[in-house]
């Protein structure tokens, strides 16, 4: 029976299949680096769409929803697991339910025993890069609104970061033993750690290290968007390619070969990040992060409390 996969199931066996764990954001916060982590573990099996958005009817101002996935109904969503084994731990990450009114009793209905990952981080700092993503797709250029517009009118967007008003609705319907809260900032501190907690979470081995661990995954920035994934799609060919081994092959005798690599691939890697970082930055007015620090002051002080945890981004 273990061996079996959803598609071989029979109508009875389909409402027996089960969901285990769902992340529920938030968007900015490393759930593309976090998914990929744990979809390369041997135990966890994730639908071929990291984000399925089935359980959200509402996203942020910039995307546009022709249709809600729910209306498909659950057979459509336990077809996107059809290829996973019955003994596997199943979930997936939709970035975009921590702040659906409606998700959590939607969820509840289907799998009262599902377990949540909730990710968070400075919520100054995630709407910023938030906003940069909806403006900068990597693929085309959005016409939005300048910033200082869209805080003064997009309430919804603004509230996303309000995390101890999200995790309290779920927490009416789940325990709080249900629900994984942790913080965006630690990954930099001990990646390991920081997926380990998750391994441990979801009952899986934690000793297994995934391959992506230390590579950045979904990297945001204005302008730079585009030149970055460019780069990047080009040294990840050139890396995996024949032209690679040949490279290294005429190179090794003269014992450059690793000093190349850490040269050219390396720090220009860096460097792109940190400028795209840095323009998202600058990008910004002072006057701008001012207002949103404060706006966010009271309800960081919450999620301290509840957390019981001082917060760095929490001032």
């Amino acid at each position: 029976m273990n061996e079996l996969i959803l598609k071989n199931l029979n109508s009875k066996q389909k409402k027996q299949f089960k969901v285990d764990f769902i992340g529920i954001g938030a968007q900015k916060c490393a759930t593309t680096w976090v998914a990929k982590c744990l979809s390369q573990h041997p135990q966890i099996c994730f639908p071929k769409n990291k984000e399925l958005h089935f359980y959200n009817k509402k996203a942020n101002f910039y995307h546009e929803r022709k249709d809600w996935q729910y209306l498909k109904g659950i057979s459509w969503y336990l077809d996107q697991f059809k290829h996973c084994s019955i003994a596997s731990i199943k979930g997936e990450f939709s970035t975009h339910y921590h702040h659906d009114p409606k998700t959590p009793a939607l969820i509840k209905e289907h799998f009262p025993n599902i377990k949540l990952i909730f990710i968070v981080r400075n919520p100054t700092e995630r709407l910023i890069s938030s906003y940069f993503q909806g403006k900068f797709d990597g693929k085309r250029k959005r016409k939005l609104p300048d910033i200082k517009k869209i805080i003064k009118e997009k309430t919804d967007f603004i509230e996303t970061g309000f995390y101890i008003d999200h995790i309290k609705r779920y927490l009416r319907y789940f325990s709080k033993e249900q629900l994984l809260i942790l913080i965006y900032e630690d990954i930099k501190r001990d990646p390991q750690k920081f997926i380990k907690s998750i391994y441990n979470f979801l009952n899986v081995d934690d000793n297994f290290v995934p391959e992506s661990l230390n590579k950045r995954v979904n990297v945001t920035g204005p302008k730079t968007s585009l030149l970055r994934s460019n780069y990047i799609n080009w040294k990840n060919k050139i890396m995996s390619s024949k032209i690679k081994k040949n490279i290294m092959f005429f190179l090794k005798p003269l014992k450059l070969n690793k000093l190349i690599l850490k040269i050219v691939f390396d720090p220009t890697d860096k460097l792109i990040k940190k400028y795209t970082h840095n323009k998202e930055k600058k990008g910004v007015p002072k006057e701008i992060i001012k207002e949103l620090n404060q706006t966010y002051q009271d309800k960081n002080k919450e999620l301290e409390i509840f957390l019981n945890r001082k917060l760095e981004w929490s001032e």
